[in-house]
Formats: C-alpha cells, structure tokens, sequence
C-alpha cells in the first residue's frame, strides 16, 4: 500500500521478537524485506547494508529461495542507479535459482525485469527475446505487452506498428495503472515529434504531464 514506515516498524518487530537460531529464516526475510523497503525509500546503502544481512543468514542456511529474494532486491537497486550490467548479473544468478527450483511464477517476472534493462541500455533485440519468454509463461497482461511492443519498435523506428501497438495499450491500460500510460504518452509524443507532427505530438505531451501530475500527487499523498 505504500506504507514504507508502517512496514519497517512491523519488520524490526520481528527481529526483536526472533532472536534465536530456529527463527534464522524470519531473520532473514526480514533484513531482506527491509532492505527492500529502504530501497523503495530512496535510500540504496541502507537497502544493500540489510540485503547483505540476510544473505549471509541464508547462504548459512542453504536458503536458496531467500538468496533469490535478495539478489532480486540488489538487482532492483542496480536498476534503479541505471547501473544496467550488473542489474543484469543479479537478475540472471536470481533466475538461475529460480529455474532450478521451478518457481515459474517468479521466473516470468525475472524475464521482464532483464528485458527491461536491455532495453534501457539499447539492446532491444536482446530486450524483446526476454520479454517474449516472460510473456510465455503468462506474466504480461494484454496493455503492458503492447507497451513492450511499442517500445521495442520505437527502437527499431519502425514508427507505424509502435504507434498501433501504443495505442491499444492506452486503450486496455486499467486507470489504476498511471505508470504505464505515462510511458505510453511519452513514446507517443517522442514518435510523433521525429515525424514533425508537432501538434500532435504536443497533445502527447501535453496527456503525458497531466498524468505525471497525478502520480506525483498521489505520491505526495504517501509521503505525507
């Protein structure tokens, strides 16, 4: 719900109540999860300093899940520094584990996550393989895979199917889901303006504002 606070004050609850070594696996998931939750605040060398914690508790367990778990709380971490490369390592070791256990839940969701930083470092043929095999195993619903799509070809220029494709994903994106319209809008306005449609790729931007007004609102609401 983003009550970051409300969730570090239950998971310090936690580890104040485990201490003990039968408890090492709540131990864990909470330094993870506070870790994650620092992550989510903005504040990356607290995230790391906790991630770091549990891990040790669970390569001393041989909790293989919970070492995905914080590899995928690194990786998100990585990302969000824009430090594509090693957000790709820990992605791929978190899909290693993954496979091997055959959570194929979280594996799709590992497909994604590297697609999206291939494409962030214009690798968008390397991109669209990863978010075909998240799509395979049914991660993407219908308007963020016509997202992707127009994604990957604005890359490629090939302005006319990313423009059809971002505007199905408009139409079927759910209003909860601003972050994805956004995206949408902001690809279309880019399009629109290397095409000299400068009216229309105004109105683009111009939805493209009113939406990120709204999140940033919305946001400040959490804060608060």
């Amino acid at each position: 719900n983003g009550q970051f606070f409300a969730a570090l004050e239950d998971y310090y609850k936690v580890l104040s109540i485990a201490q003990k070594p039968s408890c090492n696996t709540e131990i864990a998931y909470a330094y993870n999860n506070i870790g994650d939750a620092y992550f989510r605040l903005g504040k990356y060398n607290n995230a790391l300093e906790y991630v770091d914690k549990s891990f040790l508790i669970n390569q001393s367990i041989k909790n293989e899940e919970g070492i995905a778990y914080n590899l995928m709380v690194k990786s998100q971490i990585f990302k969000e520094q824009k430090n594509w490369s090693q957000a790709i390592i820990h992605y791929k070791q978190a899909l290693d584990i993954r496979l091997k256990l055959r959570l194929f839940g979280q594996v799709s969701l590992v497909y994604a996550l590297i697609g999206d930083c291939f494409m962030e470092s214009n690798l968008s043929d390397s991109a669209f393989v990863y978010y075909n095999k998240a799509k395979d195993l049914g991660l993407f619903e219908s308007y963020v895979y016509y997202l992707v799509l127009g994604k990957y070809y604005y890359s490629k220029k090939q302005y006319g199917l990313a423009i059809s494709n971002l505007k199905k994903c408009i139409t079927f994106t759910p209003p909860k889901e601003q972050k994805d319209l956004l995206a949408a809008y902001r690809i279309l306005h880019k399009i629109y303006f290397n095409q000299q449609n400068y009216k229309t790729a105004y109105m683009m931007q111009a939805k493209a504002m009113e939406i990120d007004d709204r999140i940033q609102i919305t946001n400040n609401i959490k804060k608060l």
